[in-house]
């Protein structure tokens, strides 16, 4: 039996890879997954310049990325280096519940005595 486009793909859950997306839109919009695979690289190829360029994207209802500059912080088995790297700062939509990786949710469960 063919899928119609009415039908909707599976959700995402988890990690979002470059393949996921490119599966999501090979199955939504049907078209191959080869040409879904370029139009996702394009695209992010094309929001990289933009923030590159303008050092701020915005994707509206999403959140915002935004280049800041931020002090070199001290390792303790290299020497510090003076001065500032650049890095990308994320700004969530106030709709979009977010936790950037490397952070823990917060459990809303009490901790035992």
């Amino acid at each position: 039996m063919a899928k119609t486009l009415a039908e909707e793909p599976p959700i995402l859950t988890g990690s979002l890879t470059r393949d996921k997306l490119a599966h999501l839109i090979h199955e939504k919009v049907g078209i191959g997954k080869g040409d879904a695979r370029r139009f996702v690289d394009v695209a992010f190829a094309r929001m990289d310049e933009g923030i590159v360029k303008d050092g701020k994207l915005d994707l509206s209802g999403f959140g915002t990325f935004e280049v800041i500059d931020k002090k070199v912080r001290k390792d303790s088995h290299f020497e510090a280096v003076e001065g500032l790297r650049k890095s990308i700062r994320f700004e969530q939509s106030p709709e979009l519940d977010f936790t950037p990786a490397g952070e823990k949710k917060k459990s809303n469960k009490k901790e035992k005595p």
